[in-house]
């Protein structure tokens, strides 16, 4: 039976007590059980992976009225039957890395997993998707394209195109491979040959599917000799885009030798785009900043005719029905296209993507995304968290609870805000306060913050927390950022040093004292007397605050990477290290000891992800690895009891 660790201290006292009397009822005379094995009582602690929510939303794929997209490290199924209300259907468990491509064949989705390879997914009941089967890459899978029981995967950072036997669903086999090529981010197949791009357009004639032949090699040719980057086909038309933001079109009624029909240029300091779709005469193309609409009845002379810019950093979409379904890190959304001219966004699911803050009031989460906008989920039942609320364009990097009632959040680039939190699954902006907080704390009735505005320290009065009054502050060399209390005294961070403050007259703070770190980055918890500070790539320093004045480093420890964030509770310290989450004991703090590390999905490819936040709630441990999502730890203690093997 597993408990938590609030019920340990209970279970310390009683179960061992509970154990003994079970020991004797159940015992046999000694001479009769001496040589049998006992199980020794006591706590096991476990440090389990419970759940993850949200990330990155980065592929999709439609098929009649269900789309499957791409978030973070799962496959999510949407039924969009009714577009302008899409409903969640089901999701995978977390896959090893992050979705980059998906293809729908039948009853299954083929995902391209980035570091994870091919992930061949059943779909048949969309409530419960599974994985059936997989083919690990040596290194990455980004483009993918099935024909005939095979697919074509492609390799961006080596260059490499490979194809996979997948007749049997479950045992993807490898078939043939080729490399040297310059990158990898687009395939098709048409009839019996593959389009693919790596760097350069490049054909193969698939006719005999086990032995692909390179045909052509098409160089981009274009304004700035940059490179081609997403295809599409329609008919004897093969459409291109460059990273630099030409789109060409291609006859390849000789589908061997693609001739160039015509070319319109993008401004390119405007538009990247990532996805083509081609329906009758007109290309659509999510950009950098959403959906652009080109009419290509003449290939030699196509006409920009509309952008549809509500969106940032757009990444693939589908069209089905005159509907296109656009993707961004925020989320999906529904576009009526009936009228390419004057396209109209009918609907949106957006359940939470790139997360860059997290912060937890009560049984509530807030999560901050990359583009001003915030969802709420209800983490009442961990392993199922749901989410309650969504706000747009709303700044909360940060938020702590004063009281159930109300909340301070602090904003990278704007104010500080005082939030209503009465309803936390609802929670209301009442008022800003003039102050670019880079660190906040409350201690009692009175709010600490650091002003990146000015390098101030300030003090305000809580007493009527609705309307703060500042009654103190002081000034601060250089540039300020972190902030923890212990006691009567508030530390920050200054390059590299930890200026100490006397706050015990919160009126009246003054600094009184500093020491030197190795690490300009340096997030900092605290516990008691120790302060614990990271040290990007060495891993942790431990003080001892006992003389406030004059803090003792006591030890170091390394973590296998960058510290971006910590947290510690009960004498272990949660560092967020990108490449993972460590657990660190410091209950002798002059020996930390690593107990037990979680690895989590870190990448480069595209938006980042690496774990660099850690909050904690009970026994539970909240992880945020921004592209990844959210990952949910516990912490479970299993107790056994002194019972003799041979009495059971």
């Amino acid at each position: 039976m597993k408990y938590t660790m609030k019920h340990v201290a209970f279970r310390k006292l009683y179960l061992p007590l509970l154990a003994a009397i079970l020991f004797i009822s159940a015992a046999k005379p000694y001479t009769a059980i001496q040589s049998a094995e006992v199980q020794r009582g006591g706590p096991t602690w476990e440090f389990n992976l419970l759940n993850q929510m949200g990330g990155n939303m980065r592929a999709i794929a439609v098929q009649g009225e269900t789309a499957y997209l791409g978030i973070g490290p799962r496959l999510v199924i949407v039924d969009v039957s009714d577009p302008e209300n899409p409903q969640f259907l089901g999701q995978t468990e977390i896959l090893p890395h992050l979705v980059e491509n998906i293809v729908i064949i039948g009853n299954f989705a083929y995902v391209a997993a980035s570091y994870a390879g091919l992930q061949i997914i059943d779909i048949s009941n969309p409530q419960l998707p599974n994985i059936v089967g997989s083919e690990t890459d040596p290194t990455l899978a980004f483009a993918i394209a099935y024909t005939n029981n095979h697919v074509f995967i492609t390799n961006p950072e080596t260059g490499t195109l490979r194809l996979l036997n997948v007749s049997d669903p479950t045992h993807p086999s490898p078939v043939w491979s080729q490399g040297g090529f310059g990158g990898g981010t687009d395939a098709l197949v048409n009839g019996d040959y593959l389009y693919t791009i790596m760097d350069t357009l490049e054909v193969f004639d698939i006719s005999n599917i086990t032995q692909p032949q390179l045909v052509t090699s098409l160089p981009a040719n274009t304004l700035d000799n940059s490179w081609f980057y997403s295809l599409a086909v329609a008919e004897n038309n093969l459409y291109a885009i460059s990273v630099t933001s030409e789109f060409y079109v291609f006859d390849i009624s000789q589908p061997d030798l693609p001739e160039k029909k015509g070319m319109i240029f993008l401004d390119h300091n405007q538009y990247l785009s990532f996805d083509i779709i081609v329906v009758n005469q007109h290309a659509y193309l999510a950009d950098y900043y959403g959906l652009t609409v080109i009419d290509i009845s003449d290939p030699q002379n196509m006409v920009k005719i509309n952008d549809l810019t509500p969106f940032w950093f757009t990444s693939q979409l589908a069209v089905v029905n005159n509907i296109a379904f656009l993707i961004n890190w925020d989320g999906m959304h529904v576009i009526q296209i009936n009228d390419p001219i004057s396209p109209e966004v009918i609907g949106a699911y957006e359940p939470g993507s790139f997360m860059n803050r997290m912060a937890i009031i009560g049984d509530y989460a807030y999560l901050y995304g990359a583009s001003d906008s915030a969802v709420v989920y209800d983490i009442s039942e961990p392993s199922t968290p749901q989410m309650s609320a969504r706000y747009a364009d709303i700044c909360w990097h940060e938020i702590v609870a004063y009281s159930d009632q109300i909340a301070f959040a602090t904003c990278d680039s704007g104010n500080m805000s005082i939030v209503d939190t009465v309803n936390p699954a609802s929670p209301q902006t009442i008022k800003e306060i003039p102050v670019r907080s880079v660190g906040m704390a409350i201690q009692d009735q009175s709010l600490f913050v650091i002003n990146g505005n000015n390098s101030q320290f300030l003090v305000f009065d809580l007493t009527d927390a609705y309307n703060p009054q500042q009654i103190g502050s002081l000034a601060l060399p250089g540039s300020p950022s972190g902030l923890v209390l212990v006691g009567n005294y508030a530390y920050t961070r200054i390059g590299l040093q930890i200026i100490i403050i006397d706050i015990s007259t919160p009126g009246n703070p003054t600094q009184v004292s500093s020491f030197t770190i190795d690490d300009i980055r340096a997030p900092m918890a605290t516990e008691g007397a120790i302060l614990v500070i990271g040290q990007n790539e060495s891993g942790l320093a431990v003080f001892d605050l006992s003389n406030p004045l004059t803090p003792m480093k006591l030890a170091e420890i390394d973590t296998p990477g960058a510290v971006y964030d910590l947290a510690i509770k009960d004498s272990l310290v949660y560092a967020a290290d990108y490449s993972g989450v460590a657990v660190v004991s410091v209950t002798d703090p002059s020996q930390p000891q690593m107990i037990a590390y979680h690895p989590i999905i870190n990448s480069e490819l595209g938006w980042p992800s690496g774990a660099g936040e850690v909050v904690l709630k009970d026994d539970l441990v909240f992880v945020n690895a921004n592209a990844a999502g959210v990952y949910i730890f516990e912490n479970e203690y299993e107790w056994t009891m002194y019972l003799p093997l041979a009495a059971r």
